[in-house]
Formats: structure tokens, sequence, C-alpha cells
């Protein structure tokens, strides 16, 4: 149970992480041009 838990919490870093990542490539040409 504690492994699927960490595992869970890890994949949720990502995925925070990842939709971040969207979100500063989308908004990136706004801020340099």
């Amino acid at each position: 149970m504690r492994l699927t838990k960490k595992r869970k919490r890890i994949f949720s870093f990502i995925i925070v992480i990842s939709s971040l990542a969207l979100l500063a490539s989308s908004f990136l040409p706004l801020f340099l041009y």
C-alpha cells in the first residue's frame, strides 16, 4: 500500500510539472515578443 501511494504521489507530481511546462511553453512567446 505504501509503495502504491508513493508512486501515485510521484505520478501526480509529474503531471503537474508537465502541465506547468506546457503553460510555460505556450506563454513564453508572449514574453519574448
